[in-house]
């Protein structure tokens, strides 16, 4: 019995032996990560935790995972204050450059730590910004630690415009964490604005967040103009269509495209022209092309440097000019011209200029604009002119000017085409006269009302001499012969060569009867 009780003793005792030994060297049990974020507002990491259930825990140590090696280094220790949880705030740039991974184990009084089975990563958040595609492009690491049945719900997105940096009060969600993707995108991103986004992972109890970096990023991009404005389109002597166009002289983009039409507004699409880093303004451009006294009309687009179309102008359309004479009265000249398209404050009155001999123009009348109508009429007697030989042609234009208050290009002015109409002096040959001295159509001359600038007058019967020429416009043919004799009665021949002051030369032939009632 001793020597069973002794056996019993001794078991006991190892047993007690061995007890004593493991409570040594058995680590106390991990405690329970419940997230790893970043502070948007500090950049600090928050780590939180579930104390160990074990008895013997002192404190608390806080792994971080090693830069460039696969390892694990201790960064801090928390001690243990008998909380119902624990946080640790700790500050590295890292959360700013990657996802970092981290780890709290507990240990207890004799040293022994517990094994680190727990990881939670942080959310490490990149902006990519296309300004192109006026488009931002999110991309972010997977909360990994919420698994299986403690699963990840999504992400939630969060938004700041407000050039406040990375507060977190001002931020606003943007997309419901409904789903687990790690990408995503803003469309009709603003230019030159501050974006400040972050991420926030939801666990399914929708208690539990994780939060990532925040990342702000400025959409610098060249300031466009915010105003392109048509001052005018004239037609030039040579007969171009000279445009010009003012700007907004804030921006900072010099890229614009010309783009005409013809014949109406509507038909404005086609590309004349791409002007690169421009930096005259007002812009002014020509258009080659040979004007025909067709519409055209005209904008200019400004570009960003994207080559999107930013601004445009108003509508430039030159003013177009007929003239022409009804063969029913030789002494008037019917003009006819088109609205100028298109002034903001519209046209306050058109001008009609004529010009002779090639001199200076000078103002005929004026006309004032009528919104009802879109073809302006004006009627200008030139008999005068005509009896005076003045000119070979008479040429007019139309100039139209602006009403007051253009804040881009004050009273700017359009002037229309030349329009050039030709000027014949009127000349009438009587084709009988009664030499018989009674006093009544006793001689026969050109009836002209102008004095010409050259002037001959000859007369020849039917044999082809010659029986009176003169070069006095004042002179007539009596019926006598160069010697002194009556000429016959019948029918002769008149030639008649003049040339006006305006340098028009006119010829005509043609027969006249002598007759002795």
């Amino acid at each position: 019995m001793k020597a069973f009780y002794s056996f019993i003793f001794v078991a006991i005792l190892v047993q007690s032996i061995e007890d004593s030994v493991f409570s040594q060297i058995i680590p106390p049990e991990d405690p329970t990560l419940i997230s790893v974020k970043v502070d948007t507002a500090s950049g600090d990491v928050i780590i939180n935790w579930l104390p160990s259930p074990s008895t013997d825990v002192i404190g608390y140590i806080i792994y971080r995972d090693s830069v460039g090696s696969t390892g694990f280094v201790a960064v801090d220790t928390v001690p243990s204050t008998g909380s119902a949880t624990y946080t640790y705030n700790y500050y590295t740039s890292l959360v700013t450059q990657r996802s970092v991974i981290y780890s709290v184990v507990a240990y207890d009084s004799e040293g022994t730590a517990s094994t680190p089975v727990q990881k939670h990563n942080t959310i490490f958040l990149t902006l990519d910004y296309d300004s192109c595609e006026q488009r931002m492009y999110l991309d972010w690491n997977s909360y990994v630690a919420w698994t299986g049945d403690n699963s990840l719900t999504g992400y939630n997105v969060y938004l700041d415009t407000n050039n406040r940096g990375y507060e977190r009060t001002p931020y606003e969600q943007i997309q419901d964490g409904e789903s687990v993707p790690t990408q995503g995108y803003l469309e009709n991103v603003a230019e030159n604005t501050n974006y400040c986004i972050f991420v926030e992972a939801v666990h399914q109890d929708g208690i539990r967040k994780s939060t990532s970096n925040a990342v702000c990023y400025y959409t610098e991009m060249p300031r466009h103009p915010s105003w392109v404005n048509a001052d005018y389109a004239t037609v030039t002597d040579e007969g171009l269509v000279k445009l010009s166009f003012s700007r907004d002289p804030a921006g900072e983009t010099g890229d614009f495209v010309v783009i005409r039409g013809k014949n109406d507004t509507a038909s404005i699409s086609y590309s004349l022209d791409t002007l690169k880093d421009v930096t005259d303004n007002p812009l002014l451009y020509y258009d080659t092309i040979v004007y025909d006294t067709v519409n055209y009309y005209y904008m200019l687009l400004a570009l960003d440097a994207c080559d999107a179309v930013v601004s445009a102008s108003n509508v430039a359309g030159n003013i177009t000019l007929k003239a022409k004479r009804p063969g029913t009265d030789p002494y008037t000249i019917n003009l006819s011209w088109s609205r100028y398209l298109e002034w903001d404050l519209d046209v306050h009155e058109y001008y009609i200029y004529r010009i002779l001999n090639d001199t200076t123009a000078t103002l005929r009348d004026s006309v004032p604009n009528l919104l009802s109508i879109n073809t302006f009429t004006y009627s200008d007697d030139v008999e005068n002119l005509v009896n005076q030989g003045v000119s070979a042609q008479i040429a007019y234009y139309i100039l139209a000017r602006e009403n007051d208050g253009n804040p881009y290009y004050p009273r700017a002015e359009s002037r229309s085409n030349l329009a050039v109409i030709d000027i014949t002096p009127q000349v009438y040959m009587p084709d009988a006269f009664t030499p018989n001295d009674d006093a009544f159509n006793e001689t026969i001359k050109p009836i002209i009302t102008f004095e010409p600038k050259e002037y001959r007058f000859s007369i020849y019967d039917r044999w082809g001499t010659r029986v009176f020429e003169t070069e006095n416009s004042m002179e007539a043919w009596d019926g006598t012969l160069p010697n002194g004799s009556r000429a016959v009665e019948g029918v002769y021949v008149y030639y008649l060569k003049l040339t006006t002051r305006g340098d028009i030369i006119v010829e005509k032939r043609g027969t006249l009867i002598l007759i002795y009632p």
